[in-house]
This record gives C-alpha cells, structure tokens and sequence, in this order.
C-alpha cells in the first residue's frame, strides 16, 4: 500500500508532526517507547485522507493539514 502514495517530502514539517505525535503517545505506556513516524501524502482525487498503519507510522493528507487552525486539532 504505501508505495502507492505519493509522500510530501517537508524534512522541517515531518519533524515538527512527529514530535507532536510522539508528545501523544507518551500518554499512553503501550506507545510511550515506540518508534512514531509521520508522513504527509498528496491528495489523490481531491480527498483527504489520514491513517495509520501497524508499526506507529502515520500518514496526514497535505490538504487537511491546510486546513488545521492549531495544534489541538
């Protein structure tokens, strides 16, 4: 699956993200030591999308990113 996606490569973004995704799965004692990875894809079909697959590695639509007022979102 994930050599269909077209990965955004943004080295300043991707870190910023997974540092706020790993400041998250530090609440969490299952996840507090795992390995996160975030990526940002292109849109395909003008659709968003977001998920994740097994091994904490997480994928953000660069069209809903655009769209995110704060962090908390």
């Amino acid at each position: 699956m994930e050599k269909k996606l077209i990965i955004k490569k943004s080295t300043h973004v991707n870190a910023y993200l997974t540092k706020l995704a790993t400041a998250i799965a530090d609440g969490d004692g299952r996840l507090r030591l795992a390995p996160i990875s975030v990526q940002i894809i292109k849109d395909s079909d003008g659709k968003w999308r977001a998920f994740s697959l097994p091994g904490t590695r997480i994928y953000l639509s660069s069209g809903l990113l655009r769209q995110i007022q704060n962090e908390s979102e």
